[in-house]
């Protein structure tokens, strides 16, 4: 599917939505290194770690660029990451030179020995669409935890979600300036997005458009899918995220 807009007279066409981190992973850290809740998220992780007395070794499913493990990596964890695009790997081998980093989907990727951490942050695991699709995921994670192993993710849950539009705009310090048009809205039980990034760097113009498909899940629906799994669930006073609608949770593999 091809997308198109007008800009003046000019009907120009935009990029496919398949390579919409392929676009945006030279910009991805400088869009969230500050909006996203990194430093929380770390200490959360670490806590659960140390209350359980788990080894520092840690994956990291949908790692993007890294950015999350560089975390981690600074205070002596073992680090391995995977994802599913190769240019936001392209990027995390920058920041992460020598470290293990796994090109493959979210429900494929298999580490080359069991790991007591496995994470998964900022609603990666929507992908999933659908509650089947999400409980044989998590049961292909247990796979490849340790016994007494933790799988640590949040997702955003609702029983009603809605529609929703924004327009940010952001100028970078060399100068780049990008304005980020977000268009999103449930159908059924998926909910859908559409982005249009428009960016001006190097005195030129460009503009992309992308779109993702994400499922939509109730905090029954996670609950049911751990269990479903055979993982235990680890009772979490609070996440660590300050968003009304993102839970974290955390489960656990037998020991």
């Amino acid at each position: 599917m091809e997308y198109f807009i007008k800009v003046g007279t000019k009907e120009m066409t935009l990029y496919n939505p398949r390579i919409y981190y392929q676009i945006l992973s030279k910009y991805w850290d400088r869009l969230y290194r500050d909006q996203a809740p990194y430093s929380k998220a770390f200490k959360f992780i670490d806590d659960f770690r140390a209350k359980e007395e788990l080894a520092k070794r840690i994956a990291d499913v949908a790692c993007g660029t890294g950015l999350f493990l560089e975390s981690f990596k600074k205070v002596g964890y073992d680090i391995i990451g995977s994802d599913l695009s190769k240019d936001m790997l392209d990027q995390a081998v920058i920041r992460l030179p020598g470290e293990m980093l796994i090109q493959a989907s979210y429900h494929e990727v298999t580490f080359p020995n069991p790991v007591p951490l496995i994470v998964s942050f900022f609603n990666s695991f929507a992908y999933c669409q659908d509650l089947p699709t999400l409980s044989k995921f998590l049961v292909h994670l247990k796979s490849q935890l340790l016994p007494g192993g933790l799988i640590i993710f949040d997702l955003a849950v609702t029983d009603a979600p809605e529609e929703f539009f924004t327009v940010k705009s952001f100028t970078f310090d060399d100068g780049t300036q990008l304005s980020r048009t977000f268009l999103g809205y449930p159908e059924g039980r998926t909910f859908h997005s559409h982005f249009v990034f428009v960016v001006f760097e190097n005195h030129k113009l460009q503009i992309h458009a992308a779109e993702s498909i994400r499922g939509i899940f109730s905090e029954q629906d996670v609950l049911q899918a751990i269990d479903t799994a055979g993982l235990k669930l680890y009772p979490v006073d609070s996440g660590y995220s300050d968003l009304s609608n993102t839970a974290t949770f955390v489960a656990q593999r037998s020991r």
